[in-house]
């Protein structure tokens, strides 16, 4: 009986126990009839905390991002509101037993999760319970080609194809498998896409394009291991293919959709490679035709290795991406994939089978017929190679059976439609998006267009109108070379997200008047790399030039125009395309651009740019860390240390900014690998030899300080709550617990840090006076003492305020609270913060080995505010005293002095500082010293006259003349600019860096 929207058919089931059931005839689900909802009676959250007991911290995840990544699906048509619980990530058998064991013990319900894809609602959770992901579980186990003898004839090696197979994991994708297994002749035939992972395909009994050749995953599962819901593990057969080895329980599991159990491992047969294959594609009028061509051709006899029909959507979809010069009209298009085992009789002329549809003639070598179709038919290479370009491209010579060469989509077309389509579809064409998502990097065009001079890659390159506009414009070549290698030896050591070796390759290949190595063989590293689009490679060196250029040694005002020239090229060049769509290329050279605003009076555009970069990260799926089979070492590490930037920048401009950050709290902050970009591009395993300090190890540390400084904005400043109304007083409880915890976090860090980057001379090594590692050093240093500085701020507001109360103040030690004893601790930890960073900032300043000098203003008006409230404060500070104090003062000023040449806005600070300290100075005179100092000049010709006659006389005077600051000054997210915030308001002529 059809079902219409106003009817729901409802069918009353019993259970053995006499339960009623009663399923929904619309959605098919069933539910209990005394209580509908299952989970209302499962205590999720004892199972999720027994599974991380058992299992530990990283086999489970309650994160929120984890979660919506796990219940939601943009190719799904079948998805719900509802979310899991948690999502496990085991690592065996013997895990998804574990967690299947405490999920039935408290009847939780468990929803398998494959590749992602979820076409038909497969990770669906009605009922919340637990997503196992299976991504951790991708290894191949075991591979039996001995059976194979490749002397045998064709026809005596069909006798011995049954004995060929290969164990494997779940999550071991069929295109990763048949790479792994290319050399021995054999590979497994059915492909439902290139994302498909193995325990996918045998859930939904998939097929693919080839299913008229090879069938359906059923025919090829030779036995499965499963683990049942209550824990228990079976095996569904042996692996001898004999009537003895006992019930065939495959067919019971493959196809059931993770209803029954969850596939842990999979034997799978594996066929000979085909010794020869060719492409046909021929266009119809209609459907019809093509169907009927395509019974025609098998009924024929020709060996058939796959159909595919594509409709009229499906042609509009690959004229507009694919690349081509000229278009096909919207007609039904069939092609088919010819293999013969033995070659000969099948593979030419195959067309003339074909009625009513415009053919074209088949060849022996794929790669001359493709480029043959090519020519007359825009749509061919694209339709016909799209799910099957994942062949591996070189094979030994064997006297087995071969697979032909793979046969790609132009470089130009891959690029684009990868850069669209790299993670998430675009609505307009969400099959297509599908098939190409998967491809990973793109490989190299058997015949690569050869770049101009003027551009950097064949893909997406603009057009000569483009070329010749000012911002592709670029210094002598002699300045240019003087710019490139400033950055890279002040800049770029710490911040490792370009890949030198590329990137520089491809800068001398824009100089070159001759045709030099494509680019086309170059890694996909973004910046510089296969597929980095011109427009970015140029902005992305404007913001190199533009960072180069404070770091250089030209006069102040030479300095801030040049950079200004480069920062109008980069700026247009960044057009509001990239709205559109984006790659990795435009997220580096996003972040370049943020690095650079950091230094220039526009703080919003920076925090806007640093949007920007993280938003596109995360439509290319950067955060995921799935990458394409295809991927190097290199080409991995590169997207996730981009990654790790987005997430490094958001945080620290989030810092600046005193904003709350776009990543999700609590700050689970990526970790890039401490290793040399040469051992990446190494084959095999992965790893920095020892003894050897990696260039990368900077990137590594400051990263992990990163971390610590998100759990300082998110616990101590509560970054992610909301604001507060302008005009409330009540602010919230400090959490002193929390600043034990991160003080002894920050402990561990520096006893854990690399010897070559330590700055304590008890626990250096001797590449600790390497000037690289020296100056490395220093600038990890000054951010660690900085982050004990905001970590300790709050504590120290509230007890410098507490002067008001001066019972409690000056009460004896045994008297006081133990909240006052602690705020009393952590005011003089940050006023001995406040010290040494000063210290470490002016001996950094003496040795010339610092880090940008925007970070170094900033640290030294944070250090500088909180001396300054101090002597303020009638309060007594344990640890540094009054001559430690006035000696960290004099340094800082005088280190803002030697800055001057840097940047002009470090004299404005040191002027108003100085100011804020000489009133400071004379609110502690009496009244007939005041008067009689009543108009003071000092050194540098300042009159301080009306700003000390507004200041209350007595020791707590310049304390309440600076409020706002300090009533404010307590541990809100938008409190961190304060001191900063205060000095641009002492007048209208300070040209203050961005984010002050």
């Amino acid at each position: 009986m059809p079902v219409t929207a106003m009817q729901q058919i409802l069918i009353e089931l019993t259970d053995s126990s006499g339960r009623r059931f009663s399923r929904n005839g619309r959605t098919g689900i069933l539910q209990d009839t005394e209580d509908a909802r299952c989970e209302a009676r499962a205590d999720k959250s004892s199972a999720v905390e027994k599974i991380h007991n058992e299992l530990g911290e990283d086999a489970i995840s309650t994160d929120e991002e984890d979660l919506k990544n796990h219940g939601y699906s943009q190719y799904s048509s079948t998805n719900i509101d509802r979310l899991p619980v948690a999502v496990a990530y085991p690592q065996s058998t013997e895990d998804v037993a574990a967690i299947a064991r405490i999920c039935h013990e408290y009847r939780v319900p468990m929803i398998a999760f494959s590749g992602g894809s979820s076409i038909e609602g497969h990770f669906s959770a009605p009922f919340g319970g637990v997503s196992v992901d299976f991504m951790n579980m991708n290894k191949i186990v075991e591979f039996h080609p001995e059976e194979y003898v490749s002397s045998l004839t064709p026809s005596d090696q069909r006798l011995t194809t049954n004995s060929m197979d290969i164990v494997v994991q779940p999550a071991v994708s069929w295109v990763d498998m048949n790479y792994e297994i290319k050399d021995s002749g054999l590979f497994f035939p059915v492909d439902p896409g290139p994302p498909a992972k193995i325990g996918g395909m045998v859930a939904t009994n998939c097929s693919g394009t080839n299913a008229i050749r090879y069938g359906t995953m059923n025919d090829w599962v030779i036995n499965l291991t499963v683990v049942l819901a209550d824990g228990g593990v079976i095996k569904t057969r042996k692996r001898p293919r004999k009537s003895s080895a006992g019930y065939n329980l495959n067919g019971l599991f493959t196809g059931s959709e993770g209803t029954l159990g969850f596939v842990t491992e999979a034997t799978l047969k594996l066929a000979p490679i085909p010794e020869k294959s060719a492409v046909a594609v021929t266009t119809f009028s209609s459907m019809r035709d093509a169907a009927l061509a395509a019974i025609q051709i098998v009924h024929a006899g020709i060996p058939v290795g796959a159909v595919e029909i594509l409709d009229d959507v499906q042609m509009d979809v690959v004229n507009k991406m694919g690349g081509t010069g000229s278009s096909m009209g919207s007609r039904t298009a069939t092609g088919q994939g010819i293999h013969d085992a033995r070659g000969g009789r099948g593979l030419a002329g195959g067309d003339e089978e074909c009625q009513g549809g415009a053919g074209s003639p088949l060849a022996d070598e794929p790669r001359q017929d493709i480029r043959r179709l090519a020519a007359t038919s825009s749509h061919c290479v694209t339709i016909s190679l799209t799910w099957r370009s994942r062949y591996p491209s070189h094979h030994p010579s064997m006297t087995s059976p071969v697979p032909a060469p793979p046969v790609r989509p132009p470089v130009s077309c891959q690029a684009q439609i990868q850069e669209h389509c790299e993670h998430y579809p675009s609505p307009e064409s969400p099959s297509l998006s599908k098939s190409i998502s998967g491809m990973g990097a793109p490989a190299t065009d058997p015949q690569p267009a050869t770049p101009s001079a003027a551009s950097c890659n064949v893909a997406c390159a603009p057009g000569l109108s483009s070329l010749l506009s000012d911002d592709y414009s670029l210094p002598p070549r002699k300045t240019a070379d003087w710019l490139m290698n400033i950055y890279f030896t002040s800049s770029h050591l710490f911040y490792h997200w370009v890949h030198k070796e590329s990137f520089l390759a491809s800068y001398d290949f824009i100089w070159s008047s001759q045709d030099g190595t494509p680019l086309d063989s170059f890694p996909d590293v973004g910046v510089g790399g296969r597929n980095c689009p011109p427009i970015m490679f140029y902005c992305a060196l404007n913001a190199m030039f533009a960072i180069a250029c404070e770091f250089s040694n030209m006069p102040p005002q030479e300095k801030r125009s040049t950079s200004l020239m480069f920062y109008e090229r980069m700026k247009g060049l960044i057009n509001i395309d990239i709205l559109d769509n984006g790659s990795l290329a435009h997220v580096q050279a996003l972040l370049l651009v943020a690095i650079y605003l950091q230094c220039t009076p526009y703080p919003n555009r920076c925090w806007n740019i640093v949007g920007m970069a993280y938003r596109i990260s995360i439509g290319l799926g950067l955060h995921l860390r799935r990458y394409g089979s295809d991927m190097t070492n290199l080409e991995k590490e590169i997207r996730w240390r981009t990654w790790c930037a987005c997430v490094h920048m958001d945080i620290m401009v989030s810092m600046t900014m005193g904003r709350p950050a776009m990543t999700p709290v609590p700050y689970n902050v990526p970790l890039p690998s401490p290793i040399d970009d040469k051992y990446l591009a190494m084959e095999g395993t992965v790893e920095q030899p020892p003894g050897e300090v990696s260039g990368n190890l900077f990137l590594y540390e400051n990263t992990r300080l990163t971390g610590i400084l998100g759990k300082i904005l998110s616990t101590i400043y509560h970054s992610a709550e909301p604001t507060s109304e302008p005009n409330t007083p009540q602010k919230a409880a400090l959490n002193l617990q929390a600043v034990l915890d991160i003080d002894c976090a920050l402990v561990e860090y520096e006893q854990s840090l690399n010897p070559a980057l330590q700055w304590d001379p008890g626990a250096q090594s001797p590449l600790s006076a390497v000037p690289l590692c020296r100056r490395l050093s220093n600038v990890l240093h000054a951010r660690f003492l900085h982050l004990r500085l905001l970590l300790y701020r709050t504590a120290f507001s509230q007890y410098c305020s507490s002067l008001t109360n001066q019972g409690e103040v000056n009460s004896k030690p045994g008297t006081r609270r133990w909240s006052v004893l602690c705020r009393s601790n952590c005011a003089a930890g940050c006023v001995q913060a406040a010290c040494d960073l000063i210290e470490s900032l002016s001996r950094a300043t003496m040795q010339d080995a610092s880090g940008a000098w925007w970070y170094g203003i900033f640290y030294l008006i944070s250090a500088g505010f909180i001396l300054l409230l101090a002597y303020s404060s009638d309060a007594s500070f344990e640890g540094p005293d009054k001559d430690h104090r006035d000696r960290a003062w004099d340094r800082c000023i005088h280190t803002l002095n030697c800055m001057v040449d840097v940047h002009p806005s470090a004299r404005d600070y040191e002027i108003a500082l100085t100011g804020l300290r000489q009133a400071q100075v004379q609110s502690t005179r009496s009244p007939a010293e005041a008067e009689a100092q009543s108009t003071n000049i000092d050194s540098n010709g300042t009159i301080w006259d009306e700003q000390n006659n507004q200041v209350e006389a007595g020791p707590s005077g310049l304390y309440n003349a600076l409020d706002p600051l300090i009533s404010n000054w307590d541990n809100g997210i938008e409190d961190i600019m304060l001191p900063a915030q205060f000095l641009q308001d002492m007048g209208d002529g300070l040209l203050l860096p961005s984010f002050f």
